[in-house]
C-alpha cells in the first residue's frame, strides 16, 4: 500500500476530476429476489437482477438505487464480476437492508471488479470466508455510511474478508456483531511472503462522478485495509482478531520468513492496515484449541509491514482469552499515534486452568489446562508473543488499565521518538531501575508514567463526530502535555487531516482542533479537551415595576353616600399626573362608556341595576403606553341628587 508520511492522517481518499461520461443508473422496484431481470425501463427490477445487469456491462460505471425495504436473498450470493464497477446506493443503513440466505455470503466481488456500498445494511450472510462480503484478489470494496452486521464465517472475516491483493475501505460505517475464527469483524490477507508479486494499482474509474460533486476513485486504493471514522464493535473471533485480523497469505502463514533488514525489504510491499478516527470496542478473541489462539481482542496484526498506523482512535472494552485484549502485534511494526487504549481485558490464569480442566475431563479437543500460563500476557498491548520480529511504537498515546489487575503491555514496545514520546501509562511496571516500563515509557522521554489519565467514568459517549469517544475530565494531566513545538503545529509532525485548502491542521478523533485550549499544548490520546465556551448572555426583558399605591387610578362618585338607582357621575382623578388620555368605564363587568379629554368625567345610567352594591371599574391608557386600573364598590339608592346632569348611555 502506498504510504503517506507516517504521522499524517491516513486512509483519506483523493478526489479526482468529474467523469466526462454519465454513469448508468438502475432503479430497483421490487423486494423480491428475482434473477434474470434485465431491469429495462418500465420493467420489474430486483436487486439481484440489477447486479446481474450491471455485471453484463463490464467496465461501465453503474449506480443501482435501492429504496428502503428488506431485500432477502433466497439463493446464492450477489456477484459483482466481469470488470463491473458497481455502486449500490440505499436509503440509509437500517432502512435499506440486504439480508443473506444464511447459506452463503451476501456479496462476492470478483477479480478486477469493484463495489461501492452507500447507505445500506448487509446482514445474514454465512460462508467459509467473508460471511457478509468476500473480496477477491485485485478487486476493490468501499463501504460508506453503511452497516455490516450479524454475519458469520467459519474461518476468516465474519463481516468482510479480503484476499491478498484486494482493497477494502470502510468509512463512516459500523461493523458489528459478526463472527469468525479469525477476524470476527474484518479479516484480511496481505501480500507479504506470498508466491505472486504485488499487483499494480488497479485502474477502476471513479464512481458516480457529477459536475456538482466529484467522488473518490477506487484507483486510489492498492491492496490492504483502510478504516476511517467508523465503529467496529461487538464482533467475535474464536481464535485471532475479534475486531480485525490482518495476516499473511495462507500458504506461508505457518512459516513466516523475515530478515533483520525487514525495513528495507518490505518498504515497497503491499498490504497492511490503516486505522484512523475509529472506535474499536467490545470485540472478543476467545480460545479455539491451543495457546496460539485467543489473541488480539480488538486487532490482531501479522502483516510484516514497516508501518501499520493506528491514529486518533479509541480501543476499549475488548477481550482476549490469551493476550493482547486491545492490540496484538505478531510480526512487523505497528504504530499508535494519538490513541486511547483503555479498559481492555484478558482472561485470568485461574479461569483458563479451570476451564481447561473441565474440557479435559470430557475429552474435549481444547486442553488449556495443559498450557503453561506465562506472565507474558497483557490486557492492552501485546507484541512479539510468537517469537517473531515485531515492534510497537507509541506516540501521544494513553495506555490505561483501570482495574490494575493485569499488565498493560508485554513485548517490544517503545516510544516513537526518543526524548519526545509524550505517552501516558497507568499503572506502570518498571522492569529495571532507570529502564522504560513494560509499555516502553519513561519520564525522561516526556511520558507520564503511573499517572491516572482521569478519563470520564461514563466511558464511551457521543461526544461529537461520527464515533463514540472517551472524554478527558477537565483535571486530566493529559491535557496540554504535548508541546506546541512538537505535534501541535499546523505544519508539524502530528496527526492531521487535510482541510479544503490542502493544508493540514492537527485534529482529534472527532475532528476537533488541537490544541483545544489556545496557548497550551495538545492532549495525549484520541480526545482533545476543548476550552469551555462561556455561557451565552441572554437578554431578559425587565418588567415594568408595578405603580406604587399612590399611583393607583382613583375613581370618584359625585354622591357622598350612595348612587342614584338611575344615574350617577364618574370622575377619573389624577388625569394630569398620570398623563391619562382615554379610559373605558365598566359597571359590574359590562363596558358602559369610553371617554377621552382633559377632565375625563361622565354620567353613567344605572337603569336596571338591582338594589344593593355595584362595582365600577376603569381601564385607563396613558401617553407613555401604560395601562392603569381603578375599581370601587358602591351602593344604589332611590334619590335623584340635585345639581347633576345625567347622560343616557
Amino acid at each position: 500500500m502506498k504510504r503517506l508520511s507516517l504521522l499524517a492522517v491516513l486512509g483519506v481518499l483523493a478526489v479526482v476530476p468529474a467523469s466526462a461520461s454519465a454513469a448508468t443508473s438502475i432503479n430497483v422496484n421490487t423486494e423480491a429476489d428475482g434473477s434474470g431481470m434485465k431491469c429495462g425501463a418500465g420493467e420489474e427490477c430486483s436487486l439481484r437482477g440489477a447486479v446481474e445487469t450491471a455485471s453484463e456491462k463490464g467496465g461501465e460505471e453503474v449506480t443501482i438505487n435501492v429504496p428502503a425495504g428488506l431485500y432477502k436473498q433466497e439463493g446464492d450470493e450477489l456477484e459483482v464480476k466481469d470488470d463491473a464497477e458497481v455502486t449500490i446506493k440505499g436509503a440509509g443503513a437500517g432502512k435499506t437492508i440486504i439480508e443473506g440466505s444464511g447459506l452463503t455470503e451476501v456479496f462476492e466481488v470478483e477479480e478486477t471488479s469493484s463495489l461501492i456500498l452507500q447507505g445500506v445494511t448487509v446482514t445474514g450472510g454465512n460462508s467459509d470466508d467473508g460471511g457478509g462480503i468476500y473480496v477477491e484478489r485485485d478487486a476493490a470494496l468501499l463501504v460508506e455510511n453503511s452497516a455490516i452486521t450479524k454475519n458469520h464465517a467459519d474461518f476468516e472475516g465474519g463481516g468482510i474478508y479480503g484476499e491478498a491483493g484486494s482493497s477494502v475501505t470502510v468509512r463512516e460505517s459500523t461493523i458489528t456483531e459478526n463472527e469468525a475464527s479469525e477476524g470476527g469483524g474484518i479479516g484480511m490477507e496481505t501480500e507479504n511472503n506470498c508466491e505472486f508479486d504485488a499487483p499494480a494499482a488497479r485502474s477502476a474509474a471513479a464512481h458516480g462522478h457529477s459536475a456538482a460533486a466529484a467522488k473518490p476513485a477506487l484507483s486510489d486504493f492498492t491492496s490492504g485495509l483502510v478504516v476511517s471514522r467508523s465503529t467496529i464493535e461487538g464482533n467475535t473471533a474464536e481464535g485471532l482478531g475479534g475486531g480485525i485480523f490482518n495476516g499473511p497469505c495462507i500458504p506461508y502463514r505457518s512459516e513466516p520468513t523475515v530478515s533483520g533488514a525487514r525495513a528495507d525489504a518490505l518498504s515497497e510491499q503491499e498490504g497492511g492496515i490503516e486505522v484512523d478516527q475509529t472506535t474499536i470496542a467490545k470485540n472478543r478473541a476467545t480460545f479455539a484449541d491451543s495457546e496460539e489462539t485467543g489473541i488480539g481482542g480488538g486487532i490482531y496484526d501479522e502483516t510484516l509491514q514497516v508501518e501499520d498506523p493506528i491514529v486518533n482512535s479509541t480501543i476499549t472494552g475488548n477481550f482476549a482469552s490469551w493476550t493482547g485484549g486491545g492490540v496484538a502485534n505478531a510480526w512487523g511494526l505497528a504504530v499508535l499515534v494519538n490513541d486511547t487504549v483503555t479498559g481492555n481485558e484478558i482472561e485470568e490464569a485461574e479461569q483458563i486452568q479451570a476451564r481447561g480442566a473441565g474440557a479435559a475431563s470430557t475429552k474435549a479437543k481444547a486442553t488449556p489446562s495443559q498450557l503453561v500460563i506465562s506472565e507474558e500476557r497483557a490486557a492492552n498491548l501485546a507484541d512479539g508473543f510468537s517469537g517473531g520480529e515485531a515492534l510497537v511504537r507509541l506516540r501521544n498515546t494513553i495506555v490505561s488499565e483501570p482495574a490494575g489487575t493485569t499488565e498493560n503491555c508485554e513485548g517490544f514496545i517503545e516510544s516513537m521518538v526518543e526524548g519526545a514520546g509524550y505517552n501516558l501509562d497507568n499503572p506502570s511496571k518498571v522492569l529495571e531501575e532507570g529502564e522504560p516500563d513494560t509499555c516502553g515509557m519513561s519520564s525522561s522521554d516526556g511520558d507520564l508514567v503511573g499517572v491516572n489519565p482521569q478519563l470520564d467514568s461514563k466511558g464511551l459517549q457521543a461526544n461529537g463526530g461520527p464515533t463514540d469517544t472517551i472524554a478527558l475530565l477537565a483535571t486530566s494531566p493529559a491535557i496540554g502535555h504535548v508541546p506546541i513545538s512538537g505535534d501541535c503545529e499546523d505544519e508539524g509532525d502530528g496527526p492531521a487531516l487535510p482541510n479544503g485548502e490542502g493544508k493540514s491542521t492537527p485534529v482529534d478523533q472527532r475532528s476537533e482542533p488541537r490544541p483545544g485550549i489556545p496557548g497550551r499544548g495538545c492532549d495525549i490520546g484520541a480526545y482533545e479537551y476543548q476550552q469551555p465556551q462561556p455561557a451565552p448572555q441572554t437578554k431578559t426583558e425587565t418588567p415594568a415595576p408595578a405603580p406604587p399605591a399612590a399611583q393607583i387610578l382613583g375613581v370618584k362618585i359625585a354622591s357622598p353616600v350612595c348612587a342614584s338607582k338611575r344615574s350617577f357621575t364618574v370622575h377619573i382623578q389624577n388625569v394630569k399626573q398620570f398623563g391619562v388620555v382615554s379610559a373605558v368605564i365598566s359597571v359590574d363587568g359590562k363596558a358602559k362608556r369610553r371617554v377621552t379629554g382633559k377632565h375625563l368625567r361622565t354620567g353613567i345610567n344605572l337603569v336596571g341595576l338591582p338594589k344593593g352594591t355595584f362595582t365600577v371599574s376603569i381601564v385607563a391608557h396613558t401617553k407613555s403606553g401604560q395601562t392603569l386600573h381603578g375599581k370601587r364598590v358602591y351602593h344604589t339608592c332611590h334619590t335623584r341628587l340635585p345639581g347633576h346632569v345625567y347622560l343616557r348611555l
